[in-house]
């Protein structure tokens, strides 16, 4: 995985992602990494633009941040908390999943990726609700 961008939060109710480069933040089909303190705490995909992931993110721990965090949800706030106040900023890495071919068709196997990286870092993904798709 290439770093591509920064977590940020701006102020104590507002996160914001950057992506460095832009044409990382227009990739469909990726796999992702959130990194604080040198520590993978969340791994995801996107099927769209990496972009439009990085700001939904930002969107929803915005809100999180601003009081609108459900029940379920809580968990994840303390621990997204922790990590900006103890690391200030984290690290998105990315990468295009691979390109598969097979009888039926060439496909992108991303998902496959993410779910390897996720069994591979379960102990460690405190930001991750599932470990399995």
């Amino acid at each position: 995985m290439l770093r591509v961008g920064n977590i940020t939060r701006l102020d104590p109710e507002t996160v914001r992602t950057t992506i460095d480069d832009p044409e990382a933040g227009l990739w469909d089909n990726t796999i992702y990494a959130i990194v604080f303190g040198g520590f993978v705490e969340r791994i995801g995909a996107s099927k769209g633009p990496l972009r439009a992931r990085c700001r939904q993110t930002d969107r929803y721990l915005t809100n999180f941040l601003r009081g609108k965090c459900p029940p379920q949800n809580e968990r994840e706030l303390g621990i997204w908390r922790e990590c900006f106040e103890r690391h200030g900023t984290g690290m998105i890495y990315a990468r295009v999943g691979p390109m598969v071919t097979t009888d039926f068709g060439p496909y992108n196997d991303y998902l496959a990726i993410e779910n390897v990286l996720l069994s591979t870092y379960k102990r460690e993904l405190r930001l991750n609700n599932s470990h399995f798709r």
